[in-house]
Order: C-alpha cells, then structure tokens, then sequence
C-alpha cells in the first residue's frame, strides 16, 4: 500500500472492551512530501455495524421479495420512470416466452410490440401519475388473445414523482371466456322464451315474476310493468282460494315439478293493478331450476288455455245429459 500510494478503505469487525463486536470501516490517505516520499496518512475510523445490519436486513427483504415473486402464479413487474422493466418473475417470462434478460431495460413496446406496447403505456401512465389502476382488458402475446386483469401501484415516491411502480397481472381469459359462453348461453335462452308462442314466465326463488315472454303478456292482457318485480305466486288470491297452494311450494321448497288446471280470473289478483286482465280456464306448468346444491333458484311457469276445451266438454256433457233424458223417456216409452 506504500509503494502503491493510493487511498486505502476496508472493513473489519473487532471486540470492545464490553465484549461487544462491532464492524468498523478503516479509509486512509497517504500524504506525500514534495520529494514523492510518504510523509503521513490521515485516516478515519467508523462504526458500521448499524449500516451493515441494515444492508443484510434489505437483502434478505429482497431474496424473500424475489422467491415469493417467482413462485407466484401470477406474473408480477416492476417499472422504473423511463417506463423500463427492472424486475419480471418467473411467470412474466413465461408468459411472453422471454427470459429476463431480454425483457430487462427493455419498453412494453420492446416486448409486445408497438400496438400493445402502446396501450400497456397508457395504463402505465395512469400509475405514475399516482393512480392505482385495477382493470381487466384483452392483450395480444404472439398470435394469441389473452385477458388480464392488471392491478397497478406506485412503488417509490421521491420529491412527490413516482420513480418506479409495481405491477401484478393475473392472466383471466379462461373466465372471460366462460363469462362469454354463459352470456350466448343466455341469449340463446332467451331468443327461445321471446319467440316461444306458448306463455312463459319465470320466478325468482321467492316466486316473484322475474322474466316473461310477449305470449305470456298477451295471454293474461297485462303489461311487463305491472308485474315484473310485483306479481308473486304467494300472495295470489286466486291460487289461495284453491288447494294449490301446498303443491306450489312444494315446487319451491322439495324442488318438485307441478301441474294444476284452475279457473284464473287475473282481475281478482289483488296485489297488482292488471288494466285488461284475462279471465280463462288455465292449465299451468312449474319447472324448478336447481343449483348444484340442489337449492332452487328459480321456477319456470308455462301456461295453455283451456277455456275452448272446457267449453267443449261442458257442451258434451249437456248433449249426453240430454240424450240420456230421450233415452230414458224413449225406454219408457217401449215398456209402456
């Protein structure tokens, strides 16, 4: 080190009188007389033991940030404020079928390209701004369309600018895409109830009209305002008047299907305010739907009008009756 006459800094730990050991730092300079010769050295000793602590303390902090980030499931991102990837876990290369190396000190266009490159920049935005961003939108990786939901937060702040911010992006497209069959699934359901000609309307578990079909509308001469949300099986007092009750509820309570023939006046409905309420010999039809726990969520009800076939068979019925009454005077008739 004299021969070298350069400026000297090293560490070592050492025991005090109190048997305590500390980590000291020795930095020393050399002071040369003008004939090149080593004439001094001034040095300064300092008690680091408290900055080494705290510098083992950040680094096990980072080793359990980064073995918790890349056994996450979810790809997680860190941005410093030139919009850089400073940290990806393993998910995130996994995702984009890159290893860090290429994805560090790299741009979301860098990475995905100038398209989606340039959407992602605008959520980052938003972040460093502040903003903490929680969204769900569709992304392009490679030929593929994925949809993730991404959370965003400032990480470090310095003189009120955000310098780096965080990122957790959770990859949904399979939920997205069940979210998209069930939503067909139901238009589908409902083109068939809509175009259906016969009457169909739909209760919640509670038996409160929830959905109904244009047929059904037409056949009981009420509007979906009046009863959508007002009309409930329990309390009507046409059904009350009759045995049925027991057998409705049972439709909702034991899930079992029903079927009742009633002389339905919808007037008498006194909990709703029907305007051109039909009055018919009705037969009505309850289909339970059941959740996977067998709970019932809903009661599909579909309705045919018998007034025709009950005026019928009364008519019958008064034709035999009289043709009973000429026999019976025809019979008599004879024997006498």
């Amino acid at each position: 080190l004299l021969q070298s006459k350069k400026s000297v800094r090293f560490s070592y730990r050492i025991q005090r009188k109190d048997g305590q050991h500390i980590l000291i730092e020795d930095a020393g300079q050399f002071i040369e007389e003008r004939n090149g010769k080593i004439a001094s050295m001034i040095g300064m000793v300092k008690d680091i033991t408290k900055d080494d602590q705290y510098k083992k303390n950040l680094q096990r902090s980072e080793n359990r940030f980064r073995s918790m980030a890349n056994n996450a499931v979810d790809c997680i991102f860190i941005k410093d404020r030139d919009r850089r990837y400073t940290f990806v876990n393993e998910a995130f290369q996994k995702l984009v079928g890159l290893p860090k190396d290429a994805i560090l000190g790299k741009t979301p266009s860098e990475v995905f390209g100038p398209e989606q490159g340039a959407v992602i920049s605008a959520v980052d935005e938003r972040s460093f701004k502040g903003e903490r961003v929680n969204e769900t939108r569709p992304i392009g990786v490679g030929d593929a369309e994925f949809y993730f939901n991404t959370i965003q937060n400032p990480l470090s702040i310095e003189d009120g600018e955000v310098q780096t911010i965080m990122g957790i992006v959770r990859d949904v497209t399979s939920d997205k895409l069940a979210e998209k069959k069930l939503a067909e699934q139901k238009n589908f359901i409902d083109r068939i109830i809509d175009s259906s000609a016969v009457s169909t309307w739909i209760s919640d578990e509670r038996g409160t009209a929830i959905r109904t079909n244009p047929a059904c509308l037409d056949f009981f001469g009420a509007k979906e305002s009046e009863v959508i949300g007002k009309y409930n099986l329990f309390r009507d007092a046409v059904i009350e008047k009759t045995d049925f009750m027991p057998t409705i509820r049972e439709v909702f309570e034991k899930g079992k299907s029903a079927s009742i023939i009633i002389d339905y006046n919808f007037a008498e409905v006194d909990h709703v305010d029907i305007e051109a309420a039909t009055h018919k010999v009705v037969n009505s039809i309850f289909t339970p739907i059941l959740d996977a726990s067998g709970h019932v969520t809903n009661v599909i009800v579909q309705t045919i009008d018998l007034s025709e076939i009950k005026k019928k068979e009364s008519e019958l019925q008064v034709s035999k009756d009289k043709l009973a009454v000429i026999f019976n005077n025809t019979y008599d008739a004879i024997i006498k």
